[in-house]
């Protein structure tokens, strides 16, 4: 009889050590699943926390990447290096330039706000001088708004430069002649105002005679500021 009981004993024992390492095992399985709530909170931070201030002797994938965007614009025509150098420098600080109408100092250090613009910026600024493929769309587009009536030819000349700034007055921006960021966005953006959307006001008969009358300096032939009066008929000789 005492034989049975311990039996029946070991058995009972044997079976609760069992439940409780099952119950170990459980508890095991729900800590290797839980995400630490630090870790949650870094996956959600801004960019803007991990960008640095780029200066000449800066080097990394930051200084990479601003290079190659640089690149893509047109202000970075070198090889990317990742080294922070004076090229790099000049090339940051034309691109503040162009874009000083957004905020940005031409200081030739690339700070947050220079990284962010450029990482997003679609435009370099063109003026006078300038060639290249974005000359010949930005021809192409005034042409269309009837700014410019010249050849496409990708080159930035007065023609361009006088189209520019009356797109510029016509819009309400700073007539500058000078396609920057801003004015080619609002170039290619679909509230552009075209030549042909501004109504002409009605002119005065012979309150500006300026779009018919020679300029004296170069044709040598003086002409008079008002008409005169007809008093006889004109003929050959």
């Amino acid at each position: 009889m005492k034989k049975w009981i311990c039996l029946l004993l070991a058995l009972i024992l044997f079976c609760a050590a069992g439940i409780n390492a099952f119950s170990e095992d459980e508890d095991d399985g729900d800590d290797s699943v839980q995400v630490p709530v630090d870790a949650e909170e870094e996956g959600t931070e801004g960019t803007e926390q991990d960008l640095r201030i780029l200066e000449i002797g800066s080097e990394g994938d930051d200084v990479l990447f601003l290079q190659m965007r640089l690149r893509s614009l047109g202000y970075f025509p070198w090889e990317e290096t990742g080294k922070y150098d004076q090229k790099t420098r000049d090339a940051v600080t034309k691109f503040q330039e162009d874009n000083s109408n957004k905020g940005l100092e031409a200081t030739g250090l690339a700070d947050v706000s220079t990284q962010i613009l450029a990482a997003s910026a679609q435009y370099r600024g063109l003026r006078y001088g300038s060639e290249g493929e974005d000359v010949k769309e930005l021809q192409t587009r005034l042409t269309v708004l009837g700014y410019y009536t010249g050849k496409i030819s990708g080159n930035f000349l007065e023609g361009t430069q006088n189209g520019i700034k009356q797109f510029q007055k016509n819009n309400d921006l700073d007539i500058t002649g000078t396609a920057d960021p801003l004015t080619q966005e609002i170039l290619y953006s679909d509230y552009a105002i075209g030549r042909h959307d501004v109504a002409d006001p009605t002119p005065t008969p012979f309150s500006d005679l300026s779009w018919y009358l020679v300029d004296e300096s170069e044709s040598g032939v003086p002409m008079p500021e008002m008409p005169v009066s007809f008093t006889k008929e004109l003929k050959k000789g």
